[in-house]
């Protein structure tokens, strides 16, 4: 079964997305793994444990360029930066580029559809399937 491990960086409270996202991964058929919050170090540990065909992260706290910097230098130092990384949250347009040249996937804002997220799920397991990632 394709695993994908979710959680939330920093003191964030709010779970409403992540619970929304984690639903829809399970009626997709893959095995959600949520962890809550969790520092940098203690999402790339959970990462190392749970073996994820994926790492979703949501934060709408206003820190998600420290804190993904943090974590995506992490994956890297554990050499796992080949496992993508959705981000979701309330990221203002100017942070999404930063945020992708660290080697964030894909980012998903409240409001989008869902179906940004099925077309990026689609995308990379139909990638990941030819040898690339």
């Amino acid at each position: 079964m394709r695993k994908v491990l979710l959680g939330k960086l920093g003191l964030d409270a709010h779970w409403r997305g992540a619970a929304v996202v984690a639903k829809y991964l399970m009626e997709k058929g893959f095995e959600v793994v949520y962890v809550g919050n969790q520092t940098p170090e203690q999402l790339v540990e959970a990462a190392v444990q749970e073996d994820p065909c994926m790492i979703g992260v949501s934060m709408l706290s206003g820190s998600h360029i420290v804190l993904m910097s943090k974590f995506m230098q992490l994956l890297q130092d554990m050499e796992m930066k080949d496992i993508p990384v959705v981000l979701g949250g309330t990221i203002p347009k100017q942070d999404k580029v930063k945020l992708h040249e660290l080697g964030v996937a894909c980012i998903y804002t409240p409001g989008e559809s869902l179906d940004t997220l099925e077309d990026f799920i689609g995308d990379m397991f139909r990638l990941s399937a030819k040898g690339k990632r």
